[in-house]
C-alpha cells in the first residue's frame, strides 16, 4: 500500500490513563486512555498529532481525534460493554458501523489482524467525492472495546485500491 507522507511511522493506541492524553515517542504516537493497555500500530500511516475528540462531552466513549493536511482522520473511541468476549465486540462495532455509514457492500473487506482484533476497510461516495475508511477493531477479556477510524477524503482513484487492498500490517496487542 502507498504510504501516506514521507514518514513511515506507526500510530499507536496505549490505553491505561483516564485523562487521554498524548506523548510522542520514537516517531510513534502513544496514547493512554482507560485502564487497560493497547497498542495498536498501523504502519501505512503518517504520524498524525491527535488531541481530546470534539465530542468527547457529548459522547463518553469519543476519546482522540486529529488530521493531516493530506486529507486523512483519525479518531480514536473507547466502550465498555458490558458483555462478550473480544469477537463479538469487533462484530457488534463492524455489524453497526456497516448499517450506521452504509457504504459500497462491494468494497467492504472484514479480516482479522490478531485473536482479538479486526479491520474493516470500505468506500462511500458522498457528494460525488470517494471517502475511504478503515476501522480496527479491538478488545480485551475485561469487557472493553477499542475503535479506530481512519478516513481518507477526497480520495483518489489510485488511493481507493491501494486502501483497500492495504492495512494488512496492523498489529494489535494487549500489554
Amino acid at each position: 500500500m502507498r504510504r501516506y507522507g514521507s514518514i513511515a511511522s506507526s500510530l499507536c493506541l496505549m490505553a491505561g490513563l483516564l485523562d487521554a492524553t498524548a506523548t510522542a515517542r520514537a516517531e510513534q504516537l502513544v496514547h493512554q486512555i482507560d485502564g487497560t493497555t493497547f497498542t495498536v500500530s498501523i504502519p501505512e500511516l503518517p504520524k498524525i498529532p491527535l488531541a481530546p475528540h470534539p465530542r468527547a462531552n457529548m459522547n463518553p466513549a469519543a476519546k482522540l481525534m486529529g488530521w493531516n493536511d493530506q486529507g486523512l482522520t483519525v479518531s480514536i473511541l473507547a466502550s465498555r460493554p458490558s458483555w462478550g468476549t473480544p469477537a463479538q465486540c469487533a462484530s457488534w462495532l463492524a455489524g453497526d458501523t456497516i448499517a450506521r455509514m452504509k457504504p459500497d457492500l462491494a468494497t467492504v473487506r472484514l479480516f482479522p489482524v490478531a485473536d482479538n482484533a479486526w479491520v474493516l476497510l470500505y468506500t462511500q461516495v458522498l457528494k460525488g467525492i470517494d471517502r475511504l475508511s478503515a476501522h480496527v477493531y479491538a478488545g480485551d477479556d475485561k469487557h472493553q472495546c477499542f475503535e479506530v477510524h481512519v478516513s481518507q477524503f477526497p480520495a483518489t482513484p489510485a488511493q481507493r485500491e491501494d486502501w483497500l487492498a492495504g492495512f494488512r500490517g496492523v498489529t494489535v496487542k494487549a500489554e
